[in-house]
């Protein structure tokens, strides 16, 4: 009976892991939007949706802000054509601003430095190509990105460019920018308590690999090197397999159990070191198979440079094929050091 508990239990993690492993919509769904309201807000004009910018305090809980829209590439425009111009004279005239601009390094990072002095600015919109990084987490305000194909389509909503249209000079738009943080983080339970039992159950191996490869028949291996034989040299050698292995599954158990992840920059330098953990286990793994296929240790002692050769090239091949996306792989740093050695060699020779 219980080992038809362990079974379901490693069935149901097994799954759960392949679930989260192949969708993280499920888990955590982030979305950003905008929409442009006009008749004191009571009528849609428009919607889009929008990127959200990690790197804001915003960006883990649900924000809406809103207020009118002013397009300023600096304070000093902002202040001239929207505020100073426009000013809420009117009764049921918000006194709130969402700005848009369009991403520049210099002139967009000395307009987000001012704009931590303005309470009236409660958003802001940047119109770019790509994601934008920081290593700053801002505070204020709400921060989106607008992909640049859509920024003219939003800019023909903002002032001054909506006073040339034909809703009451523009002064009657307002926008409404959201912020969406919905987590679903009961999937990984499950998984991070099974992480964290096979976590022990590795260091339970790990310990007794230790004890009986490099202690218990460490003096029977010395001895035997000593008649030309290889000893438990293959045993000691594949210790670095369960090692590996504890470690990535701690740093997994980690990782699932800090969701949904509201401290950003802790949670990418988590995915780094279990990214990078993940690669060498795998890649140490397949060289010990390939090595094994060689001899190594048990007929042979070492591989000539042909042979080594031949295996990194094996090895960048599949490693290529099966992650096309890691350009900076181990495997691809070895495999260029090596080739270029080689063929060095071959020049020197002739």
């Amino acid at each position: 009976m219980k080992i038809f508990h362990f079974v379901t239990l490693t069935l149901s993690a097994c799954l759960i892991y392949s679930q989260a492993a192949q969708s993280h919509d499920m888990l955590i769904k982030v979305q950003d939007s905008v929409t442009i309201y006009t008749d004191r807000g009571t009528k849609e004009l428009d919607r889009l949706e929008l990127w959200p910018f990690p790197q804001s305090i915003h960006y883990t809980t649900n924000t809406t802000v809103t207020g009118r829209f002013c397009y300023a590439e600096s304070m000093t425009q902002f202040e001239d054509v929207c505020e100073k111009a426009h000013p809420p004279l009117q009764s049921g005239v918000l006194d709130q601003w969402i700005i848009l601009t369009m991403f520049d390094k210099v002139a967009t990072n000395n307009l987000m430095n001012e704009i931590k002095s303005k309470r009236t600015i409660i958003g802001i919109i940047i119109g770019a190509t790509t994601q934008i990084e920081s290593s700053i987490v801002y505070q204020s305000p709400l921060i989106s990105l607008v992909p640049s194909i859509q920024f003219e389509r939003l800019m023909q909503y903002s002032i001054p460019f909506s006073l040339a249209t034909e809703t009451q000079s523009g002064l009657d738009i307002t926008i409404v920018q959201s912020h969406l943080y919905d987590e679903s983080c009961g999937h990984l339970d499950l998984l991070t308590y099974y992480s964290y039992i096979l976590t022990c159950v590795y260091f339970l191996v790990l310990g007794t690999w230790v004890t009986l490869t490099w202690y218990i028949y460490g003096v029977w291996s010395d001895h035997n090197r000593a008649f030309g034989t290889s000893g438990n040299l293959l045993q000691r050698a594949l210790t670095v397999i369960p090692a590996l292995k504890l470690v990535k599954t701690f740093i997994f158990a980690q990782y699932a159990s800090a969701c949904p992840w509201n401290d950003q920059l802790s949670a990418r330098y988590m995915m780094m070191a279990l990214v990078t953990t993940s690669t060498i286990y795998q890649t140490t793994l397949i060289t010990m198979f390939l090595l094994i296929s060689k001899g190594w240790p048990l007929i042979r002692q070492s591989l000539n440079r042909e042979e080594a050769l031949h295996l990194m090239l094996m090895m960048g091949a599949l490693w290529n094929g099966k992650h096309q996306d890691t350009h900076w792989s181990i495997y691809q740093y070895a495999l260029r050091s090596t080739i270029l050695h080689y063929l060095q060699e071959q020049h020197n020779s002739k």
